[in-house]
């Protein structure tokens, strides 16, 4: 999971402060899928639920030469279950400006725009 965070980060933080620091306290209090194929990690998803309100999701990250492949389909397809199991009716997740081929991803996963950060 560290080297997932590790790779995402470099991968996507274009925010105007520093990255968190990856420590286990970032996993806290958090659902934490990783998603493996013959023993080996595809791809993990984290986000922390808020009884009776909404689970949102963290980051989704999947290894390059896996993506497309239906791994992060799967992972939040878990998260939903899980959700729905505690009586939550909804997920949101957030996706920087810049990641075009990620806002794509979440639309075509049937997310939708509802709020922009600014800073």
């Amino acid at each position: 999971m560290r080297d997932f965070t590790a790779a995402i980060f470099a991968e996507n933080w274009n925010r105007p402060w520093p990255a968190p620091e990856i420590t286990p306290a970032l996993w806290e209090d958090c659902l934490v899928l990783l998603a493996e194929e013959d023993g080996e990690a595809t791809g993990y998803a984290y986000g922390r639920f808020e009884p009776g309100q909404y689970v949102h999701v963290h980051i989704v990250y999947v290894v390059p030469g896996r993506r497309r492949d239906g791994v992060a389909t799967a992972l939040l397809r878990e998260f939903a279950s899980r959700a729905r199991d505690q009586g939550i009716g909804h997920m949101s997740l957030d996706v920087a400006i810049a990641n075009e081929v990620g806002r794509e991803a979440w639309r075509r996963l049937g997310f939708s725009e509802w709020a922009l950060r600014l800073t």
